[in-house]
């Protein structure tokens, strides 16, 4: 793209709502902190939701609180029963629902995965807004000035000003979605990638509306 293009668009776009727009959504679309700033964090979430689906009830099975242990400790087929069967009477994974919500089923996991994987890719500045107002939750909408606001950043964009995001090295690619955990009509996912080709993670938000899930900075 020529210089001088991107100049016009510099111009048209700076000091007023629709750069803000630009800024907060660039940023709100892919809710992601380059690594190292907490690499603790980016850690800990290495699981996908069905792994955590599958190792969550064998973490929390106690034997030394199991009754019937207590009656024979000399015995190991006593000891070895009380650790293989828990307490029909007693939830298996008590920690099951944990702060955050629960492991997410299948479905759940795909749409939450396509949508946040649908932000990668060396998109028109345009495209990136639509993307934005076909995907974003309503409050994270508002907080940027409505639909109209966007819509009509849009329609100026496409007609003289619109650029590649790779002119501005924010091109985001979403490599990997984990550990999705669902809690009602609300989401979490931890997401790995890129933007503007420098490694990058962090959780990000979703929020189901009308059916669909929604990227959502703002939950």
């Amino acid at each position: 793209m020529a210089y001088g293009r991107r100049g016009r668009a510099a111009r048209r776009m700076q000091g007023g709502r629709p750069a803000a727009v630009a800024g907060v959504v660039l940023a709100g679309a892919l809710v992601l902190t380059a690594c190292g700033s907490d690499d603790g964090d980016d850690e800990e979430p290495t699981t996908s939701a069905t792994t955590s689906a599958t190792t969550a009830a064998p973490e929390s099975v106690d034997p030394s609180a199991d009754p019937v242990e207590s009656d024979n400790p000399e015995s190991p087929e006593a000891g070895a029963e009380g650790e293989g069967a828990p307490d029909p009477e007693v939830p298996a994974d008590p920690e099951a629902q944990a702060e955050g919500g629960g492991p997410a089923a299948g479905t759940d996991v795909d749409q939450i995965s396509g949508v946040a994987r649908g932000v990668s890719g060396d998109k028109m500045l345009s495209d990136n807004y639509q993307y934005t107002l076909d995907n974003y939750c309503s409050a994270f909408i508002d907080q940027q000035g409505g639909r109209e606001t966007i819509q009509t950043t849009i329609a100026g964009l496409r007609g003289d000003n619109d650029q590649l995001l790779s002119a501005t090295d924010s091109v985001v690619e979403v490599t990997d979605v984990r550990d999705v955990r669902v809690d009602g009509d609300t989401a979490t996912a931890f997401i790995v990638g890129t933007v503007g080709g420098q490694d990058a993670s962090s959780t990000q938000n979703y929020v189901r509306e009308d059916g669909a899930w929604k990227i959502c900075p703002v939950a």
